[in-house]
C-alpha cells in the first residue's frame, strides 16, 4: 500500500504543503480522513463514507483512534477493512 502512495506522490512536490480536509489526487485517488470508524454500504441510513467518490483502493485515516482503512468495495458501495492501528 505505501509503495502505492509513493507511486502516487513521486511526480508531485508536496513541500511545506499544509492539507486541510481531504487529499484529492486528479486520477481519482483519495485519501480520506474523519472522527471514528467509516461506514460500511448498507443501502440505506446513514450513508456510506465516501459513498459515490472513494474509488477501490481509497484510504480513510481515523484521527480519533489512530487506525487506517483501505476500501474494499466501489465507488457506490464502499466497504472498509482495517489495515494497521497506531494504538
Amino acid at each position: 500500500m505505501w509503495n502505492l502512495m509513493r507511486q502516487r506522490l513521486s511526480n508531485k512536490i508536496l513541500e511545506n504543503c499544509t492539507i486541510i480536509g481531504n487529499l484529492n489526487f486528479s486520477d481519482g485517488f483519495s485519501v480520506l480522513r474523519g472522527a471514528g470508524v467509516p461506514v460500511d454500504y448498507t443501502d440505506g441510513d446513514p450513508v456510506a463514507t465516501g459513498e459515490g467518490t472513494a474509488m477501490k483502493g481509497t484510504l480513510y485515516v481515523d484521527t480519533t483512534n489512530g487506525k487506517v482503512y483501505v476500501n474494499g468495495g466501489t465507488m457506490a458501495q464502499p466497504v472498509w477493512k482495517i489495515v494497521t492501528s497506531a494504538a
